[in-house]
């Protein structure tokens, strides 16, 4: 639902994120510091990057041993899974292979593709989606699962966790200030509004949301423009008068309010695409091993 808020109210935004250097203290190593080039570099960069990150999160949701524990089997069990998904696809990924080489020699020679070539790529792509969909379905039990031992103030840090090396001085500890979209952009200018002002301009500004939304309506659908009008006024009515820390809580479910009859598509659960993301990374493993004393 957020991402169709940059089609709806069109907003230019730039965002500069830099990583200052001066006033940083210099770091004296005890043990000198293994010195690495080319690919391996890269990798250990990579590597060493994704770990800072990772560990900004693991002490940002301030877990309890038991839920470190319980992620670590977690992520032990969802690393078994991938392994096993590769090796029991490894046929249907070798026959891929044979297949594009085939499409590829054919296209070079710019001749058009045979039927038969046609078929058995349908077919194997068909077996790849089945086998992945049950893949999918199975990591995200795991993550419902790691979802479900989470207190509700580690749930929302998840939510808003942006990965960063350097966590920010203000707002969220665990990860990059995270930008505001367009409709909270929206509703925020409209709260900074004087009350005589917004009382004088709020119905002026339901028409022209009401414009944009039409525009997102399902084919064929008819809409009571006045009565919708009238719930779009009463929702930036209560946008307007909650304090900013109601509105920070309640500024999702109100924009999923404002676009609940348009047809935009339903994002899948941020949430679990996040526990996915970082909780069951396999960097995440031998972290949790080391500060459990593993």
């Amino acid at each position: 639902m957020k991402g169709n808020w940059g089609k709806i109210i069109p907003l230019l935004m730039l965002i500069l994120l830099t990583l200052p250097m001066s006033g940083c203290a210099k770091v004296v190593s005890a043990n000198p510091v293994a010195q690495f080039t080319g690919d391996e570099a890269f990798g250990e960069l990579k590597t060493l990057r994704r770990e800072v990150q990772l560990l900004n999160l693991i002490n940002g949701l301030e877990l309890t041993q038991e839920q470190m524990e319980f992620i670590l089997e977690k992520a032990k069990e969802a690393q078994a899974l991938r392994e096993e998904h590769l090796s029991q696809n490894q046929e249907e990924i070798n026959q891929t292979i044979e297949i594009l080489t085939e499409l590829k020699e054919a296209l070079m020679q710019g001749e058009n593709i045979p039927e038969e070539l046609k078929q058995r790529f349908r077919e194997i792509e068909g077996q790849n989606r089945e086998k992945q969909r049950e893949y999918e379905e199975q990591i995200n039990g795991i993550a419902e699962e790691i979802k479900g031992i989470l207190e509700d103030h580690q749930l929302y840090a998840l939510k808003e966790y942006v990965p960063c090396v350097i966590p920010p001085e203000t707002g969220t500890r665990i990860g990059q200030a995270k930008g505001s979209t367009p409709g909270e952009q929206l509703l925020w200018r409209m709260r900074r509004m004087p009350y005589s002002r917004f009382q004088e301009f709020k119905e002026r500004i339901a028409e022209k949301m009401l414009e944009k939304l039409k525009r997102h309506l399902p084919p064929g659908s008819q809409l009571d423009e006045e009565a919708e009008k009238e719930r779009l006024v009463k929702l930036l009515e209560e946008a307007y008068t909650l304090s900013d820390v109601d509105f920070n809580l309640k500024k999702d479910e109100l924009l999923e309010e404002i676009m609940k009859p348009y047809e935009l598509p339903k994002p899948p659960d941020s949430l679990l695409r996040k526990i996915r993301i970082h909780l069951l990374d396999p960097h995440i493993i031998p972290l949790l091993e080391e500060k459990l004393g593993k």
